[in-house]
């Protein structure tokens, strides 16, 4: 979880906390992964939103540069022995409003 800074748009200094839902760890490669990750934010009120859905296993947020960096190890499947370690970055920065 991480706190927006003042500069992120209408959400600064709100707490942005990861949820990987369902952990889709320990099954074969080839099978379907559940998207009901979120990322969800709670206001200076303490009010709980969702932020972003259908990621697949979002497991850390941090902000770096005035954006929201955003993990997602799409399931690090198991083979054997061997972790396949797959997943992606994304990056969101707020829309300014004029």
């Amino acid at each position: 979880m991480a706190f927006a800074p003042d500069g992120f748009g209408e959400f600064g200094g709100d707490l942005f906390i990861s949820d990987a839902g369902s952990w889709d760890n320990d099954i074969p490669a080839v099978s379907p992964i559940a998207s009901d990750g979120r990322i969800y934010r709670v206001t200076a009120s303490g009010e709980l939103l969702p932020f972003v859905e259908g990621l697949l296993n979002p497991v850390g947020v941090a902000f770096c540069g005035g954006k929201l960096v955003l993990t997602d190890i799409n399931g690090d499947f198991h083979v054997g022995q061997h972790k396949i370690p797959i997943g992606f970055i994304i990056t969101i920065q707020p829309r300014v409003l004029k």
